[in-house]
């Protein structure tokens, strides 16, 4: 798997490309392409696993087609309190772009939720970093963590299903037998020496004083 439950600091390596091909995978038409990047610039900003980035994105915007996504750009269902969902005006805050929205989460991750912020200490997971203890705060929704893990773990398989289809399992093998091949012949020439070297000995004259 390409992300850690109980870590989501732990950075992945996949790429942008990769993000979106697994999202298309998981849902053809979805509010999310070409976001990739952005994806991965907060990872890398702000030490925050983009396959959960991604996967709390998926699940907190029905992949990017929910109503506060496409009216307000907020992938990360962020303050969409309960008692604001009668005032459209108050339910759900508003970003100029979905890439705004994705940094802004990834900040909010980093410094609110696994680091201590003054001004929102109720963020705080008093030094838990796993998916649960955030969504304990991030949403009323007990079964939230095991959404995003959920989520987490097809978009990781996609991925390793289409790097494992790249791999040019013809070659490795051929490369495999090739130095398989090298050894078995350099341990041959190390028996043919001490047979010869055996054959002198036993070959020497003796000699009579």
């Amino acid at each position: 798997m390409y992300f850690n439950k109980n870590d989501i600091s732990e950075i992945t390596d996949v790429t942008a490309e990769e993000l979106e091909n697994a999202v298309n995978t998981l849902k053809e038409d979805n509010g999310l392409e070409g976001l990739g990047a952005y994806f991965i610039e907060a990872q890398n900003k702000y030490n925050i696993n983009a396959i959960m980035l991604v996967a709390i994105a998926c699940l907190e915007s029905a992949y990017g087609t929910s109503k506060l996504a496409i009216e307000k750009n907020n992938l990360f269902g962020l303050r969409a309190n309960d008692e604001y969902r009668d005032d459209p005006s108050k339910y759900g805050d508003y970003f100029s772009t979905k890439e705004d929205c994705i940094d802004y989460a990834g900040h909010k991750l980093r410094y609110q939720y696994l680091e201590e912020d003054e001004k929102a200490p109720w963020c705080y997971c008093n030094g838990e970093t796993d998916i649960y203890s955030i969504g304990s705060i991030w949403c009323s929704n007990p079964e939230w963590g095991d959404y995003v893990v959920d989520l987490s773990t097809r978009l990781s398989k996609v991925i390793e299903s289409e790097r494992d289809s790249q791999i040019d399992y013809k070659s490795k093998y051929l490369k495999e037998k090739d130095k398989l091949d090298r050894i078995r012949a350099i341990l041959n020439e190390d028996e043919i020496d001490t047979y010869n070297l055996e054959d002198e000995e036993e070959d020497e004259p003796s000699y009579e004083y």
